[in-house]
């Protein structure tokens, strides 16, 4: 026989502990899993001020998430540079919402990671802000070096790929892989 007090008691428990589990603050990783795609868990994630980075990585843990950095691209755009199951990732946030995510290719000092303003196309400059990863370690003081892969970053259509043959500045080496 069921007891109503009891039942009330345990009704009340289970909404005081999920109105305070719904009460954290998002932080845009809770769908990631390692054993599934990473982007279309990431792409439309609503990302409000969840805390400290290092609050962030210690909830995540499980996916061996570590924050590696981020750019303001423009007012209420940005990209956040996030390593997640081992692998290099990053976030375009137009106004606390995950537009697009990327997977970036493996990169170190022999080809490093970049953002840039300045790349082309079959000798045709192309403005905007891009990020990618050079097919090699720029030589000397080349201004310009051939990219393994780039995308244009587009605050509507998010991440654009560049078409094969595109050159971008060697302004903006990752630092990281600068120094490795």
């Amino acid at each position: 026989m069921s007891n109503p007090v009891r039942c009330a008691g345990f009704a009340a428990l289970g909404a005081i502990l999920f109105a305070a589990s719904s009460s954290r603050a998002a932080d845009g990783f809770e769908k990631v899993r390692c054993d599934r795609a990473v982007v279309p868990a990431l792409v439309g994630a609503r990302v409000s001020n969840s805390g400290p980075v290092a609050a962030i990585e210690a909830r995540r843990k499980a996916i061996g998430l570590e924050h590696k950095g981020a750019e303001i691209v423009a007012d209420g755009v940005d990209t956040i540079y996030w390593r997640i199951c081992g692998r290099d990732f990053v976030v375009l946030h137009v106004r606390d919402v995950a537009r697009d995510a990327i997977e970036l290719p493996p990169h170190s000092r022999a080809a490093p990671a970049f953002s840039t303003t300045v790349c082309e196309v079959a000798g045709r400059k192309l403005e905007g802000v891009f990020l990618g990863v050079f097919a090699s370690a720029p030589g000397g003081d080349a201004p310009m070096s051939p990219v393994r892969a780039a995308w244009r970053i587009d605050h509507a259509r998010g991440f654009v790929p560049l078409t094969s043959g595109a050159a971008c500045a060697t302004d903006g080496i990752d630092p990281a892989d600068a120094s490795r």
